[in-house]
Order: structure tokens, then C-alpha cells, then sequence
């Protein structure tokens, strides 16, 4: 160190960063790659502690060292960058916690207690006080520090640090995500710099969305799975004299023997033998996830979403007519994570249906609800809308001026909803187009179709024996309760413009 405590040879190219990472650390961080177009998971932190790029998405397996790797990065960032500001967030506050529990054992550390004891010699200043470090703040003599925040609007809306870090963007709702997507900001000598990490679950979550857009934003990708951590087997995959024929040799086909990770063999074997197939290629192989538990998995954006142009070709109108027949459908929901969903269908001249507007609010009151519904695209007062069952809800809305039917609900009813709309979503024949279509406006509603999903039962399979997954199912259930409702009701499917007090 120089009389002001800045290392005189900090890591310059990547074989001293390793060299580094290995000697203090007592970390060998996998640099091997196996599989074609990916990346290690050092390049993925030598690329970013060397700010060679602004932006990176992190698109790793499970127990591939995701988090580990973003809490070593910024334990080297705030060493040896002064006045470095990181915050680092989790989709979710236990998955921060994660990560700052692995930045906290590098502090405790011998080494680092030494570099500290050493700071303080040379310039008075301590490089670190465990007494005065907070779990959601920690700053170090450097000027350097680190805040943990949450993956929410709230805690993604406040920080502009020079590094910004996402942990499992998956679960993270996509509009929310956009706010974290442009966090950082450059300062002296510190390059500005947006990291995202997560596996990929949802065929279309928001870490599907984010690399359907890395190209376009600027993101560099960074991919590795289950071969780039594996550690190298030393097995024979015939007649091993000790275990024999391997048992996975068929999906190994040798890979693992040119493998340099740390993940155990044999905890690998297990994985392979145990789980199912679709999950272990979707979470360990970073395969896209099937879509055989998806509620509705005929829904195909190319198919059902509905633009102005394709509006057009069928039917010589860019936008719906105002003669058109609507009804509406209104899910409730007030929490986090429990939207109030109002949707608008319009019933198109071939009898098709197309979601034509949405509105999906938080933590708000009805008041403000009824007023944004009154506000929606062709709203009549006469207009037929479908509800949940919360009276005391709907007698508010009522009393705003939104008059509401109680729509058909009960557990059998919900499996035969979601029989009909899968039905209109397929089409009939001799024809089989879609009788159900989404307007491209509508984003929550599409995204929140490509996640609707079963619950996955002991044998890894779908169990559609009873209710989808409470989750991601407000847009659907609006949908639902609207048209099944309709459907239900005497009159049956009209189709032709308004008459009103229908």
C-alpha cells in the first residue's frame, strides 16, 4: 500500500485475479468451458471486475454458484476501488441475506483482517469495523460500501450506486424489473455497471424477457450449467471395478470427465437419477422449460395476440368499432403480489372474443379503481361486468357507479372455466382459429398466460387433479369469470352490438 492505503499491485489481467481469488480466498473458480457458446463463471466475474462491460446478464443452473459469485465480486470491487458504491438486491430478502451472509464470511477471514490491521497502520483508518457494519449497510475505510435492497419497486426505485446487482430476476414481475434496469451510474475512475443473475423457470418470466431483449439493451450475456461446475468425474462410465456401470452414462456420454468445477459427483448422479427429466434439463441444463404445466398452454403469442394490423386484415378496422359488444371481468386483489385485476372484452363480428384493456393495480382503494374503469376505452354505465364474490367490494364499486353481476365461482366451476377458455384459446372446427384474443397493449395479461401454471405432484409431473397454482392467475381468473359467467347465463353468447340494460 501507498501512505493513503491504495494497493501499489492491485490484479491487472485475469491469471492475477485467479491467482488472487485462489491464494486469499481458498476459492478456484471454474474457468473451464464445456459446452459450446457458454461462458465460466470466472470470465463471468473477471469480465465484470476489469468493467469490461456495462451490462451483464448472469444465466446460470441451479447451485452454480450464482449468488457466491455476485457476493464475491463485490467483496473485490469494494477492496480494490475506492469509494465504490454496490447495491445488491434479491428478488426476494432471504436471497439477499445469501448473498450478504458469504460477503460477511469473506470479511472474517484472516487474510482480510491483516489487510485491515495493515490499512489502519499506514493510514490511521480502520478498513473495516464489524461493530459499525449493519446488515443492510456495510462500508469499508476505502469510501467503498455496500446496501442490500429488496427486488421491489420500492428498493429498486431508490439507489443509483456505480454497481447494481439483481439476484433470480425470474421471480421478479417483469414491470418491476424495468426499474432496475438502468440503476447504475458511472462516477470518477468506476465504470456504471447492471448485473442480472438467475436460472430460468417460467417459459415466459421476466429472465425469458430479459434475454429475448439483451441484444437490443446492450446486455452481455453470460451462460453456464451444470458442466461448467461440475467437478471431474473419476470413474470409468463401464465396469467401474468400484460402482460399476455408471447408471447416467447415457445423459453423461463422458462430458464429466473433462469437467474442472467444484459440484460433488455423485450428488450430480443423484440429481440425474432422481428428479424429473424436464425439471433437471430445465433448472440444471438451462434448457427453455416445457410447457406441459402451463394452464393454458395452447396460448401462443404469433396466435392470439391481436394487433391493429392483423385487426385490419380480418375485419377492415384497426381498432374496434364502439358498436361492439363488451362485457367486462374484475378479479380482487389488494396486497402485494394480489392485484385488483379489471379486464375489457370485446366480442369481434365472428363471435371471437378479444381482451381489448387491462388494468392491474396494487394497494389502492375501490373508489380509485371505479374512477380508472369509468376512465377505460368505451366504458358504458350499462356495461355487464363480471365480479369476484367479495359483496362488501362490490357494493363499493356499485356506489362509485360500477355496477357489477356476481360471477360464477365455486371449485368445480374453475376446472370447467378453464376447460372453455382453453376451448376458445384452441378454436373450433372445421376452422380452428382462436375464438379468444389478447390486444398487444395487454402485457400482463399474455405474460401472466405464459406462466398460469399446475402444481407439480410427487412424481414431478403436472397434478391437474385439482386448482392451478394460486399464483400469476389474477388476469386469468378475470377472464374466466367473465366469459364462463357469460356463457352461463340464459342468454348465452350474444353476439351483435349493445342493447341497452342487457
Amino acid at each position: 500500500m501507498d501512505d493513503r492505503g491504495n494497493f501499489l499491485h492491485p490484479p491487472s489481467i485475469d491469471d492475477e485475479l485467479d491467482e488472487f481469488i485462489r491464494v486469499a480466498y481458498g476459492i478456484k473458480v471454474p474457468r473451464k468451458v464445456i459446452t459450446p457458446g457458454h461462458k465460466a463463471p470466472f470470465h463471468f466475474i473477471a469480465d465484470l471486475f476489469f468493467e469490461r462491460v456495462k451490462n451483464a446478464l448472469g444465466f446460470a443452473s441451479r447451485a452454480a454458484g450464482k449468488t457466491f459469485s455476485v457476493a464475491l465480486l463485490n467483496h473485490l470491487d469494494m477492496i480494490f476501488k475506492p469509494k465504490c458504491e454496490i447495491a445488491s438486491a434479491g428478488a426476494v430478502l432471504t436471497q439477499a441475506d445469501k448473498c450478504y451472509r458469504y460477503f460477511r464470511e469473506f470479511n472474517q477471514q484472516s487474510w482480510f483482517r491483516d489487510l485491515s490491521e495493515r490499512y489502519r497502520a499506514v493510514t490511521g483508518i480502520s478498513f473495516y469495523d464489524e461493530r459499525l457494519s449493519l446488515k443492510s449497510y456495510t462500508q469499508y475505510g476505502n469510501g467503498a460500501y455496500l446496501e442490500i435492497i429488496t427486488g421491489s419497486e420500492k428498493g429498486l426505485r431508490s439507489p443509483h450506486p456505480h454497481k447494481a446487482r439483481i439476484d433470480e430476476i425470474d421471480l421478479i414481475e417483469w414491470d418491476v424489473l424495468q426499474t432496475g434496469l438502468s440503476m447504475a451510474h458511472s462516477g470518477p475512475n468506476i465504470r456504471g455497471q447492471n448485473v442480472f443473475t438467475s436460472t430460468r423457470q417460467l417459459s415466459q418470466g421476466s429472465m425469458q424477457a430479459l434475454l429475448d431483449a439483451a441484444a437490443e439493451k446492450g446486455i452481455e450475456v453470460y451462460e453456464w450449467n451444470i458442466w461448467e461446475i461440475l467437478e471431474k468425474c473419476p470413474r470409468r462410465c463401464m465396469n467401474d471395478p468400484e460402482f460399476g456401470d455408471c447408471s447416467v452414462q447415457q445423459f453423461c456420454q463422458g462430458r464429466a470427465h473433462h469437467c474442472e468445477g467444484f459440484f460433488k459427483i455423485d450428488d450430480f448422479i443423484d440429481k440425474v437419477r432422481l428428479i424429473d427429466r424436464d425439471k433437471f434439463e430445465t433448472e440444471w441444463l438451462n434448457k427453455k422449460p416445457s410447457r406441459h404445466r402451463l394452464v393454458y398452454h395452447m396460448f401462443e403469442t404469433s396466435r392470439h395476440i391481436m394487433t391493429p394490423e392483423r385487426l385490419f386484415q380480418k375485419y377492415r378496422m384497426r381498432y374496434p368499432d364502439p358498436a361492439w359488444y363488451r362485457i367486462g371481468g374484475i378479479d380482487f386483489g389488494a396486497a402485494p403480489g394480489h392485484p385488483f385485476v379489471y379486464l375489457q372484452l370485446v366480442q369481434l363480428p365472428d363471435g371471437a372474443w378479444l381482451i381489448y384493456f387491462e388494468y392491474i393495480a396494487e394497494q389502492r382503494l375501490i373508489r380509485d379503481h371505479a374512477k380508472m374503469i369509468k376512465s377505460s376505452p368505451m366504458w358504458r354505465p350499462n356495461m355487464l361486468i363480471f365480479a369476484d364474490w367479495d359483496a362488501q367490494d362490490r357494493l363499493e364499486l356499485k356506489s362509485a357507479g360500477v355496477p357489477t353481476k356476481r360471477a360464477i365461482k365455486g371449485p368445480s366451476s374453475v376446472n370447467m372455466g378453464i376447460d372453455y377458455i382453453s376451448e376458445l384459446l384452441n378454436g373450433y372446427p372445421p376452422k380452428f382459429d382462436p375464438r379468444l384474443y389478447v390486444w398487444h397493449e395487454c402485457s400482463g395479461t399474455a405474460r401472466e398466460w405464459g406462466i398460469y401454471s399446475w402444481p407439480v405432484g410427487a412424481d414431478g409431473k403436472p397434478d391437474r387433479r385439482g386448482n392451478p397454482e394460486k399464483r400469476y392467475d389474477h388476469t386469468s381468473d378475470a377472464t374466466r369469470m367473465a366469459l364462463f359467467s357469460l356463457k352461463r347465463r340464459p342468454t348465452g353468447l350474444y353476439r351483435g352490438r349493445n342493447i341497452s340494460g342487457i
